[in-house]
Order: structure tokens, then C-alpha cells, then sequence
């Protein structure tokens, strides 16, 4: 809570981060937090039930995030995508090929992913023997992979988009550019 002083009067702001693995249950409280500055970062991994029994669907997930991003605001929500971690189940081609339908779902909902790899400490390996480190090199390959998938929605938002939770793209129907016209004729 940040407090300053102005004209002998005492002025409060208060903000609050929240980091959540599903903000479903918060959502009927947030009138309740609106005098609050929320920030809030959600966690959504590709990882089933076996690896986080107690969190719902991812699905259901992404709509609540999505949901949340609606009533708070896209510039108040960050997804994060971590720990990476990989096995023979989660390997490199899962985490590509989920992120980016992720990435498509999210669009126009979230400007930030936040993405890190899974620290193995001792209890990380006792708890999961399964799984590797994720190399250096692996690391590099996954985080480049990762923003061509985010530029590669992104030049798709910027051509086709429809004007719904992301921008009216050029090649619109109605609201797109205006076919034959030119700027050979502009004066500078």
C-alpha cells in the first residue's frame, strides 16, 4: 500500500497484485476490490491432472481469464506460462503446439505472457523423478519458438482481425484498407 501526505491530509492508494492458477472463484468479488489497483497474473500451463490434480481445466481456465480480462481490463492481466518443464509426455513439440492454440485463444485478451523454466531443486526431483532439466539450448529454441507464435497472431490480428478484442485488420471487409488507394499523391 503506497501512503503520501498532501495538504496535511493523509492520501492512501492501495494496489494489490494477485497470481492465481484460476481466477473463477474471484470474479464475483471484484466490485468488491474495484477500490483496489489490481494486477493480477494468472498461471496457465499445458499440464493435465496428472501434474496439477486440484486445477481445473485449461479451458475452463482461459474463460475465466478471459472473463476477467473483460471486467478488469487487458492492461491489468498478465498470463503466465511456467514453469516449463519437460518429459516424455510434456516435450518440446506439446509446449509449442499448446501455446500457440493458447495464444490463439487468449488473443485480444492478454498483451503480456510471462513463460520461465522449471527450477530443479532437490524436492522438484524427489516429487517429480520424471522430470529433465530444460537444457540452455533448449531454453533459447523454446523461447524463439514461442514469439514467433505470439508475432505470428499478431500479423494475422493485424491483416484479418475483425475489430473484436483485437484490431480491425487491414484486409477487413468493411473497415479494412481502401482497395486502390495509394499515397503517390501525398504531400509531405
Amino acid at each position: 500500500m503506497n501512503a503520501s501526505k498532501k495538504s496535511g491530509k493523509k492520501s492512501v492508494t492501495a494496489k494489490s497484485q494477485k497470481s492465481t492458477k484460476n481466477p473463477k472463484n474471484m470474479l464475483e468479488h471484484l466490485e468488491e476490490l474495484k477500490k483496489y489497483r489490481m494486477y493480477w497474473n494468472v498461471t496457465i500451463t499445458p499440464y493435465g491432472k496428472d501434474i496439477e490434480p486440484n486445477v481445473p481445466h485449461k479451458k475452463e481456465v482461459m474463460d475465466a481469464f478471459i472473463e476477467l480480462s473483460k471486467k478488469v481490463s487487458v492492461k491489468n492481466v498478465v498470463w503466465r506460462y511456467d514453469p516449463i518443464f519437460l518429459n516424455e509426455k510434456y516435450d518440446i513439440s506439446h509446449h509449442l503446439m499448446i501455446f500457440e492454440k493458447m495464444c490463439a485463444y487468449l488473443e485480444g485478451y492478454c498483451k503480456h505472457v510471462i513463460i520461465s523454466f522449471i527450477d530443479l531443486y532437490e524436492k522438484t526431483k524427489k516429487n517429480f523423478p520424471e522430470v529433465k532439466e530444460v537444457t540452455f539450448d533448449e531454453q533459447c529454441y523454446i523461447t524463439k519458438q514461442f514469439g514467433q507464435r505470439i508475432g505470428g497472431a499478431e500479423e494475422i490480428a493485424f491483416l484479418t482481425g475483425d475489430g473484436v478484442a483485437k484490431p480491425t485488420g487491414l484486409l477487413h471487409e468493411t473497415n479494412g484498407a481502401q482497395v486502390g488507394v495509394t499515397t503517390s499523391g501525398a504531400s509531405i
